[in-house]
């Protein structure tokens, strides 16, 4: 299915004022697959903070599409990114969000692996009649095809053919240094999280995001706060 067939999904029409979006970009499985091929799997996505892995041995697990993806710090204070899945037969190496491990067991077949991604570990390795060639070859993690970091923001490609994340950032860098640059420490991501879940598509999620109109109503105690917060700081004469 190429794009073109989805243009017919979109009206825009300055010239009588009219600017409509099909319901079809929302629930197209076809469109939705190729949403996953091409962003979700093909490009740059935000995987986390660097924060959220502070000491070596932490690790944290996120979603990249349809594949399970682990960032860890290993000894030496260096962050990867790997396939959350055993070099062995593919099974998850971490079930949880995130945690500390000083190494990662698969628990499926018992391989064993540090936060550098090396196989430390095949078990039975002697007794288990693995062939000459098997042995010689990587049992090591499959690395995220691409990893780069800006400012303590962690991103990652499953798709090594992308252009460097810094030209993928663009002007939106910075956004990104005007948050970091509000304190001379950084910024940093505090434990705990609250997590919703909705059964819709993930551009649903983007358009409530950019849609300013519905904020005084839905979220009228936050701007309340956000008021009385203005009230005290001009009262105090910080603005």
């Amino acid at each position: 299915m190429l794009a073109e067939n989805f243009l017919d999904m979109i009206v825009d029409n300055p010239q009588d004022g009219t600017f409509a979006v099909s319901r079809r970009l929302f629930t197209d499985p076809q469109l939705f697959e190729l949403e996953l091929k091409n962003i979700f799997e093909g490009h740059w996505l935000y995987l986390a903070h660097a924060s959220q892995l502070p000491r070596p041995g932490d690790y944290f697990t996120t979603m990249m599409g349809r594949r399970s993806v682990l960032l860890t710090r290993d000894k030496g204070g260096k962050i990867h990114g790997f396939l959350n899945a055993c070099a062995h037969r593919g099974t998850a190496l971490c079930q949880s969000e995130r945690g500390n491990k000083k190494h990662f067991v698969c628990p499926y077949h018992g391989w064993v692996y540090d936060a550098a991604g090396r196989n430390l570990d095949v078990k039975d390795r002697a007794a288990g009649g693995y062939p000459v060639q098997f042995l010689q070859r990587s049992q090591d993690l499959t690395p995220i095809a691409r990893l780069a970091e800006y400012r303590g923001f962690i991103f990652g490609s499953l798709n090594a053919d992308v252009p460097s994340l810094e030209e993928h950032l663009g002007a939106a860098a910075g956004f990104i240094d005007l948050l970091v640059d509000q304190s001379p420490h950084g910024l940093e991501v505090l434990k705990g999280s609250a997590t919703y879940r909705y059964h819709g598509n993930w551009k649903l999620q983007a358009e409530n995001g950019i849609d300013a109109y519905h904020f005084t109503t839905v979220h009228q105690n936050y701007v309340k706060v956000l008021q009385q917060r203005g009230e005290r700081a001009d009262a105090q004469g910080k603005l």
